[in-house]
């Protein structure tokens, strides 16, 4: 006797054989994607927290160095920047090689035989009308004073007399700088504030903490950033809370030396 169809008994056993095969392929589909989602967050993290500690770090490397102050309470740094202009000045073209250099604007040194209450002679400066409204800050001295006119290129004038001057300056932004976290505590936002202005560095900030080490000779920092994704996949509100990113987020540190 020749069989054309399945008995029920087989048919069954084969739809449960299906349903066991179906169950752990979607369970294996689902690690699958996990895994993806998880490695797409932190390489995402990864990227994002190196960008964001290497901006304040570049900051902080044209800051003067004894003008960073840390918050007692948040550890967030204020500071006054180097102004670029004096630094990079103009290009001219090299006579030797035929190449084009820049030639900085202020040479950072002060003759102090030559220079009198508000006059300031800097022998090898190239000042012009740019660093007009700037600010001169004199090292050692720690002390500053706003530029009001550019007498020539390696003479100018004050607006006011500082209460000491050294042989070694820089040119000054007129604003202070400072880093100030808003937000949720698991969820701020990084701005970078110049004077009265405000810009976004970062968003999804847990954390931004500065120390100092090395007496004082070096500055670390460490940020941690979150990400919701992630939070989401690890179920940092359940049985992940308290463990590993869950904990602290996704953090990198960086070093700037004195």
């Amino acid at each position: 006797m020749v069989r054309r169809s399945f008995t029920l008994i087989e048919a069954v056993f084969v739809i449960v054989i299906l349903g066991i095969v179906g169950v752990a392929g979607s369970q294996a589909i689902l690690r699958v994607y996990e895994n993806y989602a998880l490695q797409r967050a932190f390489n995402r993290l990864e990227l994002e927290s190196r960008r964001v500690v290497e901006q304040v770090a570049r900051h902080l490397e044209y800051a003067i160095w004894d003008t960073i102050t840390l918050d007692s309470a948040t550890t967030l740094p204020s500071w006054r920047a180097k102004t670029m202009e004096a630094i990079w000045g103009t290009y001219v073209e090299d006579e030797t090689s035929g190449r084009r250099v820049n030639e900085p604007l202020f040479s950072g040194y002060v003759d102090l035989k030559n220079s009198s209450d508000t006059t300031i002679t800097t022998p090898l400066s190239k000042l012009n009308e740019t660093l007009v409204g700037k600010e001169l800050y004199f090292l050692r001295a720690n002390t500053h004073a706003p530029i009001q006119t550019i007498t020539d290129p390696t003479h100018l004038e004050l607006a006011s007399i500082p209460l000491e001057i050294s042989d070694m300056a820089y040119v000054i932004e007129p604003e202070a700088y400072s880093l100030e976290l808003v937000g949720a505590a698991d969820n701020q936002k990084l701005n970078l504030k110049i004077g009265d202005d405000e810009y976004l560095m970062a968003e999804h900030v847990r954390s931004l903490i500065l120390w100092r080490e090395g007496q004082g000779s070096l500055l670390r920092l460490k940020v941690c950033m979150n990400d919701e994704q992630l939070s989401l996949i690890l179920n940092c509100q359940g049985s992940g809370a308290g463990r590993g990113f869950c904990a602290e987020g996704f953090c990198k540190e960086s070093v700037v030396m004195r």
